[in-house]
C-alpha cells in the first residue's frame, strides 16, 4: 500500500540506530511490486538532502577564527540518513537496466566537490554505498562490464592524487577489480586493467595499494605467466635503492597480492627465498634492506600462517 511504503521512506531519515535501519531497509525491499525507478529515485534524493553541510555556528567559528580546522565530523549530523538510504539500495533486488542509473548516483558530486556518495565523509555510509555498487555488479557485471568499464577508468583518471580523495580511490580500484572478473573469457580487454592496476601501484597510499593488491590477487590466476613477470618486476623495485619508499611500498603489496593468487609456487618460481637472503646481507644499504623487509611483511600479510614455514628460515638466515 503506498501509505506504508511513504511511512517507510519518512523513517529513513529518522532512524538512527543501526538495527532499526537494517530491518527498515529489508521492509522497504520485501514489497512487493515495487517500483524500482521511483525508489531509487525517492532514497537519493534522501541521501542528497541529508548531505554534511556546515551549520551557522560552524560558519561563525571559520569566520573569527580563520585558522581553524573544522572537520565534517564535527558538522556532519545527518550521517544516520545517509547510512539508511545506502542500506537501502544494497538490499534493493536491481535489474540489469538499473545499473547505470545507480552508478551514475554514486559518482555524481555533493555539496563539496569530494563528498560524492563512493566519498562520503562518514567511513560507514561510504562502506554501504560500495556495498550496494559490488552487490549489483556480482548479479549484472559481466553483462554491463563493457558499458561500466570506461566510466570507472575515467573516474580513477580524473580523481585527484589527495588524501581527501583516498577513499574515493580505494572504492573505485576495487570496483575495477571486481568488474574485470566479467572480463575473464577475454584476456585482451582485462590485460589493459591489469596493467593499469600495477601502474596504480606507486601511489602513495597504503589503503590504495592494499586495494590494488587485493584486486590483482582475485584477477592474477588468469594470466600466470604476465603475473609471474610482473612480480619480478616489483622484486627488482622494491630491492633496488633509487626506489622511493612509496614505490617500494607498492611494489611488496603487487608481490604479495599476484604471488597469493597463483599461490606459494609464484614465489618459489620468482626465487623470492634467495633475493631477499641477499638483500639482507647488504649491509651497505639500509635501503635494500628496508625492501626486503617490506616484502616479508607483506607476504606475511596476505598469506597468514601459510608463508609461516617460510618467514622462520628467513629470519634464521
Amino acid at each position: 500500500r503506498p501509505e506504508i511504503l511513504e511511512g517507510l521512506f519518512n523513517d529513513i531519515e529518522n532512524a538512527k540506530e543501526i538495527q532499526v535501519q537494517e530491518s527498515l531497509s529489508l521492509a522497504i525491499s520485501a514489497i512487493l511490486e515495487l517500483d524500482l525507478n521511483n525508489t531509487m529515485d525517492q532514497i537519493f534524493d534522501i541521501y542528497c538532502r541529508n548531505q554534511a553541510t556546515m551549520d551557522d555556528e560552524t560558519k561563525t567559528r571559520m569566520r573569527v577564527n580563520k585558522n581553524v580546522k573544522i572537520k565534517v565530523e564535527e558538522y556532519d549530523h545527518t550521517y544516520f540518513a545517509r547510512r539508511c538510504a545506502a542500506l537501502c539500495l544494497q538490499n534493493l533486488d536491481f535489474q540489469e537496466d538499473h545499473v547505470e542509473k545507480l552508478f551514475k548516483f554514486i559518482f555524481e558530486k555533493g555539496t563539496v566537490l569530494e563528498f560524492c556518495p563512493l566519498n562520503d565523509p562518514n567511513l560507514e555510509v561510504r562502506e554501504a554505498i560500495f556495498q550496494a555498487a559490488k552487490n549489483i555488479l556480482a548479479i549484472h557485471g559481466e553483462t554491463k562490464a563493457n558499458d561500466l568499464m570506461p566510466l570507472l577508468q575515467e573516474q580513477i583518471a580524473t580523481c585527484p592524487n589527495t588524501q581527501a580523495f583516498d577513499g574515493l580511490r580505494t572504492n573505485l580500484i576495487l570496483l575495477t577489480g571486481e568488474l574485470a572478473g566479467g572480463f575473464t573469457d577475454d584476456i585482451q580487454k582485462m590485460m589493459p586493467i591489469l596493467e593499469k592496476l600495477v601502474e596504480s601501484l606507486s601511489i602513495p597510499s597504503e589503503k590504495v595499494q592494499i586495494a590494488i593488491a587485493k584486486c590483482l590477487q582475485t584477477l592474477s590466476k588468469f594470466n600466470k605467466p604476465w603475473a609471474l613477470k610482473v612480480c619480478n618486476t616489483q622484486l627488482d623495485i622494491l630491492l633496488s635503492v633509487p626506489s622511493s619508499y612509496a614505490e617500494k611500498r607498492g611494489a611488496a603489496f603487487g608481490i604479495a597480492g599476484l604471488s597469493r593468487g597463483i599461490g606459494l609456487v609464484a614465489l618459489k618460481q620468482i626465487k623470492f627465498h634467495d633475493r631477499i637472503k641477499i638483500a639482507f646481507e647488504d649491509r651497505k644499504n639500509p635501503r635494500i634492506r628496508e625492501g626486503a623487509l617490506m616484502a616479508l611483511e607483506t607476504t606475511v600479510l596476505f598469506f597468514g600462517r601459510k608463508f609461516e614455514p617460510y618467514l622462520i628460515q628467513s629470519v634464521n638466515d
